[in-house]
């Protein structure tokens, strides 16, 4: 079984990277607008849920229904407490995935868990007209991934494994809600049913991001690839 356990890495995680220093960088410039220009980027980029289900509410209040917002909504971050949180999980969980998928694979993986993440939120929360913004979703999905990829791994400081982390993370999201109801986010702000739909889409998707990536990369643990076989051809 090969194991997600810390070892050095064959290459720079340059997708995590990238998406690290996109999400800081979008932290900057929202600082740098003013409050209603700040409120006209939020109602363009951030999934606003109403705007689906009643399309002349969004019209009225600005917001249009189209998908964009379902692609640049998690990269936006409330603030740099929602921001520092989120990123130092995608750095904790992110190399290790980036490695076994590949870069390009492992960039479309987290757009996917991103989007169906707030598909499930805009689902849940047909109502809401509050914007959901946040890489929680994508990051969820990814964790999904690293204990699908080794029940055993410990992805934390904490020896702890993956599976059990796993465990809690569901059952906080699912007391969460009961806690303040189906929907979530109406009146913590947290995005609860995000969390969960981020979660099962990586979950499901892994299997297929699995069998794709290619044969003949380095194993994902960092160690060189065996040296080929120069007997020739076997009958």
């Amino acid at each position: 079984m090969i194991t997600l356990a810390p070892r050095p890495a064959s290459r720079i995680p340059i997708v995590v990277c990238a998406i690290i220093l996109l999400n800081v960088a979008v932290v900057f410039y929202l600082e740098s607008l003013n409050p209603s220009r700040l409120l006209i980027f939020m109602l363009r980029n951030a999934v606003v849920p109403r705007v689906f289900f009643e399309p002349v509410w969004g019209v009225y209040n600005g917001v249009t229904g189209d998908v964009l917002p379902f692609f640049t909504a998690m990269f936006i971050h409330g603030n740099w407490l929602h921001l520092g949180f989120n990123m130092l999980a995608l750095a904790m969980l992110g190399p290790a995935m980036e490695r076994r998928f590949g870069s390009v694979p492992f960039a479309v993986f987290y757009v996917a868990c991103g989007v169906a993440a707030s598909a499930t939120h805009v689902y849940v929360n047909s109502q809401s007209s509050l914007p959901l913004v946040g890489a929680s979703g994508a990051i969820a999905g990814v964790f999904a991934a690293f204990v699908a990829a080794d029940l055993r791994a410990r992805p934390f400081i904490v020896p702890i494994p993956a599976y059990a982390i796993a465990a809690a993370f569901l059952g906080l999201q699912v007391y969460s809600l009961v806690a303040e109801g189906a929907g979530g986010a109406r009146e913590g702000g947290i995005a609860w049913w995000a969390h969960i739909g981020g979660f099962l889409a990586g979950g499901a998707l892994y299997p297929l991001f699995n069998l794709m990536r290619r044969r003949e990369r380095p194993p994902f643990s960092g160690e060189p690839a065996p040296a080929p076989d120069d007997r020739g051809p076997r009958g």
